[in-house]
């Protein structure tokens, strides 16, 4: 896979006000792509290593949202079923 587009697109947030960033990709539970861009203290110019700690907000929809494809995939739920 090519991930050049992505990688130039993670090192172009810093630019624009994003101070730091981080992404991996999985393919059959198998990283397949790791990169970060910016910083992890923008005000004393430490660049991002890879190893921090991120504070996640309302993510769990997100992860809710994969959980059910993920079963829709599987045959096991369908996207009219019912919450209840």
């Amino acid at each position: 896979m090519n991930f050049s587009k992505l990688t130039a697109y993670m090192d172009y947030l810093p630019t624009i006000g994003v101070p730091g960033c981080d992404i991996a990709v999985y393919q059959d539970h198998e990283l397949i792509y790791r990169h970060f861009a910016g910083w992890r203290d923008e005000e004393k110019k430490e660049p991002m290593r890879g190893d921090e700690t991120y504070c996640l907000y309302s993510c769990t929809k997100v992860f809710t949202s994969c959980a059910a494809m993920q079963l829709i995939e599987q045959g096991k739920m369908n996207l009219d079923d019912p919450v209840s």
